[in-house]
């Protein structure tokens, strides 16, 4: 495994292009964040008000100063968290295309994208079979994508350079903004950057470890505000949230043995959660496995998996390039001490 540098500031390419999707779209994600916050047993709507201050100060002036152009709504406009990674990164992972972007022929940014498709979709895709129009017309009808993002993806593959030279302009036109919204959190932000420093320094964080762990290209960690409670995993950047270590204390604070063993049960009263342990209990899966098998869609066996790997019962590991969940057997285990403990 690669030595993995743990990057000590925001990431301006990164955040920017973080904030344009969440600028657009800061609704929604705080519906999500709340349901998340009620998850794990807190008062979710109460907690995001209280805790997520400097995260929406933060959405809110780079919003005010936020430019805009054409691209804007091709790249941003959909509400699509796994288009949006697909597309961004790219620029993520390539920075130097900033400068030297006029320099990158088409072809690979085709194959860029299709990569990434297959990664994130995590479906086999031979990228020398993707090369003509017709190629791409047909790879695309037979993808699990919805129509919207069938649609984009075309017009993006016929003119790759079109579409990503506005991207890297929208970005360059908003480091401004991002640069202003930081300034206007730098405080708060400093203290959670120290926080944020000492957690990887001891690996605080065991599941977003468990995937660091199984990924071998990974390269660097970068804090995120952007995407606050949450863990991006790129091929060499990955992105930790800098609120994810105030949301894991509140839990640890109000979920006591007590109400984490109802959350256990809340997880495993849910007949979807119960049939995909019973799945895995045969062997481990990967999300669309999981997803084809119970007849759920991809989206909805993550929200689902995200809850099992908060309760301890799963846990994964990269394999191939694709991320496999693993029943937690110590997690069950542990389960029948606590249970032991309440009704024994």
């Amino acid at each position: 495994m690669l030595m993995i540098q743990v990057k000590e500031n925001l990431d301006p390419i990164f955040e920017t292009l973080g904030l344009l999707y969440t600028a657009r779209h800061a609704e929604t994600l705080e519906l999500q964040m709340i349901t998340v916050l009620n998850e794990l047993g807190l008062d979710g709507k109460n907690t995001f008000q209280q805790e997520f201050t400097m995260y929406r100060k933060y959405v809110e002036i780079f919003t005010e100063d936020k430019r805009t152009n054409e691209y804007d709504d091709f790249f941003f406009g959909e509400y699509d968290n796994d288009f949006f990674f697909m597309m961004i990164e790219i620029l993520v992972e390539k920075q130097e295309l900033f400068t030297t972007f006029t320099e990158i022929p088409s072809e690979q940014l085709k194959r860029e994208i299709i990569r990434r498709y297959s990664e994130i979709y995590e479906e086999d895709v031979d990228i020398s079979d993707v090369n003509d129009f017709d190629e791409i017309f047909s790879f695309l009808t037979e993808s699990k994508l919805n129509d919207s993002v069938k649609w984009k993806l075309a017009n993006l593959m016929k003119n790759p350079k079109k579409y990503y030279q506005g991207l890297v302009n929208l970005v360059k036109d908003n480091l401004f903004a991002f640069e202003k919204a930081r300034e206007t959190v730098e405080k708060e932000l400093a203290d959670c950057l120290e926080i944020y420093q000492s957690r990887m320094k001891q690996k605080q964080d065991k599941v977003f470890w468990g995937f660091i762990d199984g990924m071998t290209t990974v390269q660097y960690i970068n804090p995120t505000l952007a995407f606050a409670a949450s863990q991006v995993l790129n091929e060499t950047n990955s992105y930790y949230g800098l609120l994810s270590e105030r949301i894991l204390k509140l839990g640890n604070d109000k979920v006591i043995a007590k109400e984490a063993l109802v959350m256990k049960f809340k997880a495993l009263g849910d007949s979807s959660k119960f049939e995909i342990l019973l799945s895995l209990k045969d062997a481990p899966k990967y999300n669309l496995e999981i997803a084809e098998t119970l007849g759920l869609s991809a989206s909805t066996v993550s929200h689902h998996m995200n809850a099992l790997l908060v309760c301890g019962l799963v846990s994964v590991r990269k394999e191939s390039g694709k991320v496999y969940y693993h029943i937690e057997k110590e997690g069950l285990e542990k389960l029948k001490e606590e249970i032991n403990q309440f009704f024994m």
